[in-house]
């Protein structure tokens, strides 16, 4: 059985951390679509650029200037290279007689003036945040599918499943399912601007507003450590956050284009998901639903929001292929173009799926607070897997580590977002009973803290629990 949980664990992880890459991976994807390419020129920066005189805009024309634009972009020094068209070189001197050399600042935002980038000239990157949320509710809607193939199954065997009263209309999942579709379209938009592993990092910021929400809607009751955990894990959004800022042009290399306004959308974002969570609870804990229905429900109506939000957003005015704001038939010519682009959607359809299962199956046959952990763990999975990955049409790679103190702070971030999402979490003390006879709970940090001997996380009274526990048998009794 121990094999199996650890089959299990392995699974969530893997699956959970292949969604967020491939995904990521779509979103660095070139390939042809249905409109005209986004050809690189001075025009197009001049636009994008406004007062910048016309030979710095230059540097957006040249292949080797480009490359110079790229490397200083990422908060490295031009002397620290032997470019052919560096700021001291003969070249740059010779056609730059009146104008100062551009610094890293300027070739940091010509850079992201100029992309996307690809190799070839027809062909730019898939940035299509909707049509990659519609793939997730895809993966959703299977779990559905085997929630019934189970339902069947078990009947052919003649076996009783736990389903709960199944008095409910299907309907009511169509609410949370619109909150997941504005929080997973904003995280996705947000995901095309920021590193991956950031993006997995900042969702930790879902304890904070849910435990808001949970108190306002929910009416519960928080104590202490549930607010130091909240507190904590605000640090380390700030030290996730304020990476940035030490290295302002980092956000401009390898997979992240705009970090700062990625990382805003998708901390927004957390405050959609807050609420979906509130309302999920309300209504699993009021219809006794199974969560694998529940999630296929929601990927059906996710499927039907997504495929308007497609249709409305093809005719708004956007940033996107054909000046749209989301445009779906070129997300299609793209996928049909593409092979890399069929694996990364067809990867989140079946990642997303397998990753719902397998965390259903850890909560149940382990824990809830097991399934968190986890959740949490994968960053590191992500992040790893960022440093070692390469970009196709560049070469660079899909995050960088700036030891000079970004890198630090992101990592100081990550062990406060984990800490204060274990202090926050809790798990219930084996034996261990309340004056009104329930079970007691401590955050899961606590057995960790009691390692080191720190009297905050003892253990209530063992009499206490025990007497406790007698009268609650002779109440069962009786």
């Amino acid at each position: 059985m121990k094999i199996y949980h650890l089959f299990l664990a392995a699974l969530m992880m893997t699956t959970g951390s292949i969604n967020t890459i491939t995904t990521k991976f779509a979103d660095l994807t070139c390939a042809k679509g249905s409109g005209s390419s986004q050809v690189l020129n001075e025009a197009s920066c001049n636009t994008c650029m406004g007062n910048l005189k016309p030979d710095q805009i230059n540097l957006c024309d040249k292949a080797e200037e480009k490359k110079y634009c790229n490397k200083t972009s990422r908060g490295l020094k031009p002397d620290d290279y032997e470019l052919s068209f560096g700021p001291n070189s003969d070249a740059y001197r010779a056609k730059n007689t009146t104008t100062a050399p551009p610094s890293a600042q300027t070739c940091a935002t010509q850079l992201t003036c100029c992309q996307p980038t690809c190799k070839n000239a027809d062909e730019h990157i898939f940035d299509h945040p909707f049509a990659q949320a519609f793939a997730m509710f895809v993966g959703e809607f299977l779990c559905l599918l085997v929630f019934k193939l189970m339902v069947f199954t078990n009947k052919a065997a003649g076996k009783e499943m736990e389903m709960g009263p199944q008095e409910f209309s299907p309907f009511v999942w169509a609410i949370p399912a619109f909150c997941d579709c504005c929080a997973t379209s904003t995280m996705y938009i947000g995901l095309t601007l920021t590193y991956a592993s950031s993006f997995q990092m900042l969702r930790g910021a879902v304890v904070i507003f849910t435990g808001i929400f949970s108190v306002w809607i929910l009416k519960r009751k928080l104590v202490g450590y549930h607010w130091a955990g909240m507190f904590v894990v605000l640090l380390g959004l700030l030290c996730v956050g304020g990476a940035v800022f030490i290295n302002p042009s980092e956000s401009c290399g390898g997979g992240a284009s705009n970090q700062i306004l990625g990382d805003a959308l998708i901390i927004a974002a957390q405050v959609v998901v807050a609420i979906q969570m509130v309302v999920e609870e309300k209504l699993m804990t009021k219809y006794k639903t199974p969560a694998l229905q529940a999630v296929g429900w929601e990927g059906v109506f996710g499927m039907f929001y997504m495929s308007i939000f497609c249709l409305i957003f093809y005719h708004t005015p956007g940033p996107r292929e054909g000046d749209k704001f989301e445009n779906a038939i070129d997300a299609w010519a793209q996928f049909t173009n593409s092979s890399g682009i069929q694996l990364a959607i067809v990867g989140t359809i079946c990642s997303i799926a397998l990753f719902n299962y397998s965390g259903l199956s850890v909560t149940k046959e382990m824990s809830a607070t097991t399934r968190m952990v986890l959740d949490s763990l994968r960053t590191i999975v992500i992040w790893v897997f960022g440093l070692m990955a390469t970009n196709p049409n560049d070469g660079t790679h899909w995050e960088t580590f700036d030891p000079s103190g970004g890198g630090w702070m992101q990592i100081a971030g990550f062990v406060l977002l984990l800490t204060g999402s274990a202090l926050y979490n809790e798990k219930t003390i084996p034996g261990a009973y309340d004056a009104d006879g329930n079970l007691m709970k401590e955050p899961l940090l606590y057995p960790l803290l009691r390692v080191f001997g720190l009297s905050v996380a003892k253990l209530p009274d063992a009499s206490h629990s025990s007497e406790s526990s007698a009268l609650l048998g002779k109440n069962r009794v009786n």
